[in-house]
């Protein structure tokens, strides 16, 4: 019996719940960007936008590692993780 499918659905699950808010995340980074770059604190926009990047990235990862049998899962919980961390940041926009 192949688990693929299921790991197919366990990515599409996350991605679900995770594209939105990595879409927020840019979108708030686009809109705040004259303001944090220029007057307030560039290193705030520096730290949302690198774990915004690297969120989208394991997303991807995990994506492309599916149809492998191991290590394939690890990739979904960083990206989760990358998106969970960069809240505190988000709400200081």
């Amino acid at each position: 019996m192949s688990w693929a499918w299921v790991r197919t659905a366990t990515v599409i699950v996350v991605a679900v719940v995770l594209v939105p808010l990595l879409t927020l995340h840019a979108y708030l980074l686009l809109w705040f960007y004259p303001d944090l770059t220029h007057h307030l604190r560039p290193a705030l926009w520096l730290v949302i936008f690198a774990l915004t990047v690297a969120g989208a990235g394991c997303l991807v990862i995990g994506w492309f590692r599916r149809h492998r049998s191991a290590w394939w899962w690890v990739w979904l919980p960083a990206a989760a993780l990358c998106v969970a961390a960069s809240w505190p940041f988000v709400a200081r926009l």
